[in-house]
């Protein structure tokens, strides 16, 4: 398999999970541990398919601060509604 090929199965898997559950929005760190698998080695590949999804138009992304005075951050991703 080429590298295409396997980007784009990473990409449906994650939008498998999306349509499944039924996400229209999930921080992102959330929607890693639900698709942890063989198919993403770490955080970092997993966040180049996020990046590849946003550029097609499947996904955005905001970064967010954290709740109750917290000040670790995050990411908020948010689903296109038309997927």
């Amino acid at each position: 398999m080429s590298n295409v090929d396997i980007s784009t199965v990473k990409a449906e898997r994650v939008l498998e999970k999306i349509r499944s559950r039924h996400f229209y929005q999930i921080r992102q760190n959330d929607l890693y541990k639900i698709c942890r698998c063989t198919l993403f080695r770490n955080a970092a590949d997993f966040d180049e398919t996020i990046e590849m999804l946003e550029e097609y138009g499947y996904l955005c992304r905001e970064k967010i601060q954290g709740a109750n005075g917290n000040n670790k951050s995050g990411i908020m991703v948010f689903v296109n509604p038309k997927i």
